[in-house]
């Protein structure tokens, strides 16, 4: 396609390119590593965030714990993806602040900055017995 678009030159230069299935997953990995250092890098400084926290079960039936983060930046509020972790066993609000706080530690990050924490209220965020 590159070939019809733009000629034979430009097509031949994008054969050059590794497209091998591990190549790919690498550099996905590699710019999934780069995006959250610099997220993190962004809420690590002084100035405050906030968490939105989502438990939901994928489809090999395991929990998932998706947390996004609201921060200044640029003089905006920013809002992004910042992790996804798997729950083991029971998934408890006791569970969810565990991997939470081992995630903290594993960032350098730390609970003082963080202003608000949001869930969708359901037994498992909110530590309620059913």
């Amino acid at each position: 396609m590159t070939s019809v678009m733009h000629g034979d030159k430009y097509g031949n230069e994008l054969k050059t390119i590794p497209l091998s299935r591990d190549t790919v997953s690498r550099r996905i990995s590699e710019m999934s590593r780069n995006m959250e250092s610099e997220v993190i890098k962004r809420i690590q400084n002084p100035s405050v965030f906030a968490l939105q926290l989502d438990e939901t079960t994928d489809i090999t039936k395991m929990s998932q714990l998706i947390v996004y983060v609201r921060f200044l930046f640029n003089e905006d509020i920013t809002e992004t993806f910042l992790c996804c972790k798997s729950l083991e066993g029971k998934t408890t609000g006791e569970k969810i602040f565990e991997v939470m706080n081992e995630y903290f530690e594993a960032k350098s990050l730390t609970w003082a900055n963080c202003v608000a924490l949001c869930t969708d209220g359901a037994t498992a965020s909110t530590g309620s017995k059913a």
